[in-house]
């Protein structure tokens, strides 16, 4: 359970606070940090995408 609990702190992390938390979990390697970065791509990408749908279909 605890590990579930830092992988969704980690991925909370990673899509809302850019890492600027001062307990955050920090990731091991250059393929950790690799993907840090792009789940913070892909997060904003996505959220971006989100309240575009949400604004034209509130507009409609």
């Amino acid at each position: 359970m605890k590990v579930v609990q830092n992988c969704l702190l980690f991925s909370l992390d990673s899509m809302i606070a850019v890492g600027t938390f001062k307990a955050a979990l920090k990731p091991s390697g250059q393929l950790g940090a690799l993907l840090f970065s792009v789940q913070t791509v892909a997060g904003t990408v996505l959220l971006g995408l989100f309240g575009f749908v949400l604004g034209v279909r509130m507009r409609n």
